[in-house]
């Protein structure tokens, strides 16, 4: 598990966003580049907003690869045939330039693993530190705990995230969440977790009651918020079956989810959260 702390100074009364994009497949014609570049934008637009890469950027599969089928292929991407996985490294690394310094930290996904171990030489994770600055940190394959230090003067703010790209073969709605709030459960005192790979856009709260160390005894309510990161590939399209369709997968709903947090005023402000999903 990697470990990170991310500070950052903001207004501990203003709203802040923190996005979590992944699963973008670039390189497979199911990719959908309108959305993505939507979301884009209003990450670069709003000064207060930060992300998570959540991994499976690049689609990543090769000629050589059994999941190759040149069907599943945008056309712009065929005279790159022989070196095409890291010509759609490249082009991932053109449309998150804009907002690769909000960038947070940035994991691999299992295509992103893949092409590594077929090759042996292509490491998308290499191109990937070079885009984002060093504040972002490489959060690998596995688990991610990042802490983030809200800071405001004197006051410091603290929300632990953990973040992983998953590796479920869940298919139905609910064992997707399932499967987050199962990990969940060995990190019972983070504030957000979120997950990818399942290609389900949705956030779920519940609250995890807890007793004061010290003074008047009462009951704590803090509210655990559960993400999944969505995806901007589309299982079915006109023409080919893509390899989510010949599993019979269901179809997907494009986009990425946020959460904004801010922090009521006084010492003792309270996290207030909400949430939201784009586009």
């Amino acid at each position: 598990m990697i470990l990170h702390d991310y500070p950052w100074e903001i207004p501990r009364t203003e709203w802040r966003t923190i996005w979590f994009i992944g699963d973008l497949h670039v390189g497979n014609k199911g990719f959908d580049e309108r959305d993505l570049k939507t979301v884009i934008q209003k990450v670069r637009g709003d000064d207060r907003a930060r992300w998570f890469a959540m991994g499976d950027l690049a689609e990543c599969i090769n000629l050589n690869d059994p999941r190759f089928k040149l069907e599943n292929i945008p056309p712009m991407f065929h005279q790159h045939l022989e070196n095409l996985p890291q010509v759609q490294i490249n082009h991932v690394c053109k449309l998150l330039k804009p907002i690769a310094d909000k960038c947070i930290g940035y994991h691999a996904g299992n295509h992103e693993e893949k092409i590594l171990q077929h090759t042996k030489s292509i490491d998308p994770m290499f191109d990937y530190r070079c885009l984002f600055p060093k504040v972002a940190a490489n959060l690998g394959r596995g688990d991610g705990g990042t802490r983030i230090r809200f800071k405001d003067g004197a006051h410091v703010n603290t929300v632990k995230v953990f973040t992983t790209h998953g590796s479920s073969g869940a298919t139905t709605e609910g064992a997707k969440f399932n499967r987050l709030k199962e990990l969940a459960d060995g990190f019972p005192n983070f504030d957000l977790y979120a997950m990818g790979h399942v290609h389900k856009l949705a956030v779920d709260q519940e609250p995890a009651l807890d007793l004061p160390a010290k003074g008047r005894l009462r009951l704590i309510e803090n509210e655990r918020t559960f993400i999944l990161s969505g995806c901007y590939f589309k299982t079915y399209q006109e023409g080919h079956a893509s390899y989510g369709e010949i599993r019979n997968y269901r179809p997907t709903r494009i986009g990425s989810p946020y959460i904004k947090i801010r922090y009521g005023g006084g010492h003792g402000g309270e996290m207030m959260t909400t949430f939201g999903m784009e586009p």
